[in-house]
């Protein structure tokens, strides 16, 4: 059996946060069962605040060994602004150095991250897995009911 790695597990959807999806389901059932195998499992959250999570869940991930810890918020100006989520995250990263990241590609998270590793700047040693789930222009072809107020933000996250 491989040695156990310490794996943070980047989550804008998770259960036992509202509202979640298959994209949440399919991330926790990840965790657990990273945890589950024996890897040192956290979970680095995108957009929610710990403090909202169902209890219930909050039980479930503690019970596994499973840390949850949020992105830390910075305040340095980010260029376009839709960036600034994939900064917070490559500085949660950088502040406990995983040996395996694993992001979805929702959104592209883990994008300032994986732009670090290619200048050379951080990440060395880190192996990043992309977990796919699907784009926006997949969910908007296949929920033709969601509207989206800010299209430019939508088409430029797409690409």
């Amino acid at each position: 059996m491989p040695p156990a790695r310490r794996v943070t597990v980047i989550a804008h959807e998770l259960r036992g946060f509202h509202p979640v999806g298959g994209m949440g389901t399919a991330t926790a059932f990840l965790t657990l069962a990273l945890a589950r195998v024996g890897h040192s499992v956290e979970i680095l959250l995108g957009k929610h605040s710990i403090s909202s999570i169902d209890p219930y869940w909050e039980r479930v991930y503690t019970d596994a060994g499973i840390r949850i810890r949020p992105a830390p918020q910075s305040d340095e100006p980010v260029e376009p602004w839709h960036f600034a989520h994939a900064h917070n995250v490559a500085l949660g990263l950088q502040a406990e150095l995983p040996d395996v990241v694993i992001a979805h590609d929702f959104g592209a998270p883990a994008y300032a991250a994986l732009r670090l590793r290619q200048a050379g700047t951080a990440f060395d040693n880190t192996l990043f897995v992309v977990f796919c789930h699907g784009t926006w222009r997949y969910v908007v072809n296949l929920s033709p009911n969601i509207a989206f107020g800010d299209l430019q933000t939508v088409l430029g996250v797409g690409v």
